[in-house]
């Protein structure tokens, strides 16, 4: 067993010896406590005052591992879309498991008529500021349409800027035609992906239009075929659109 730890270094490093498996995270089970800066000035942390040094402390930043455990452990896995500082901040400070800056965004806030209309810069400028609020959920950008079928070269480096720009932990990929190929690679270079199938809005015109998709055998037969196509290329979650 360890041996001669203190209360700060299991915090700091997650220790929750052998029942962390059924018990997650020591930080997961710390309400508050009093830490000592530089300083030695005292100041109290909790999620809701110095929260920034509380999710520091606590290395309660969720990872996609947390994710996936969650999944194994049959626990609800809560998403909610923000495209800026303020609502994230809210989300974040709920308990909100993850944050996707949804290229929504497009119609939502930038009065767009087509999800395919954002722009990266856009996407990035919005990004980062989801990115900035938040000290504990996972935060996920939206691959908008011109970084997937309108231009598959630009998937790459567009992922990479998400995560390394706007500090994202994850990219959403909608499905399209060539997306596996493009999911693959992004794996193979350390990006966490999610997908997204059922009703696609940057193919939605495609589809019929935005209506509930799968409802006939043939059509619930290609979303389930491409869900596992997803889980296969190394997806780490799925967002399931308008299906019955």
């Amino acid at each position: 067993g360890t041996m001669k730890t203190t209360l700060g270094g299991c915090l700091s490093t997650n220790i929750h010896g052998k029942n962390n498996f059924q018990m997650g995270p020591i930080g997961e089970h710390v309400l508050e406590f009093t830490a000592i800066l530089p300083t030695g000035a005292e100041v109290t942390c909790s999620p809701k005052i110095n929260a920034d040094l509380f999710y520091a402390m606590t290395s309660l930043k969720l990872k996609i591992a947390d994710i996936t455990l969650k999944k194994k452990r049959g626990e609800k896995i809560v998403m909610l879309t923000a495209y800026d500082y303020p609502l994230a901040s809210c989300l974040d400070a709920s308990g909100v498991d993850i944050i996707l800056v949804g290229d929504s965004l497009a119609n939502v806030v930038l009065g767009l008529e087509s999800t395919r209309d954002v722009d990266m810069a856009a996407m990035l400028h919005h990004a980062k500021a989801v990115a900035r609020a938040v000290k504990r959920a996972l935060v996920v950008g939206d691959m908008p349409y011109c970084t997937l079928e309108g231009n598959p070269g630009a998937a790459l480096p567009s992922a990479q800027r998400f995560i390394n720009e706007a500090g994202c932990d994850a990219v959403k990929v909608e499905w399209f035609d060539g997306c596996p190929a493009v999911v693959e690679a992004l794996v193979k270079q350390g990006i966490p992906v999610m997908g997204h199938v059922g009703l696609t809005p940057q193919t939605a015109e495609a589809l019929g239009g935005f209506k509930v998709q799968g409802k006939e055998a043939e059509a619930a037969v290609r979303i389930f075929e491409q869900a596992k196509c997803f889980e296969e290329k190394g997806c780490f979650s799925l967002v399931l659109e308008c299906i019955p």
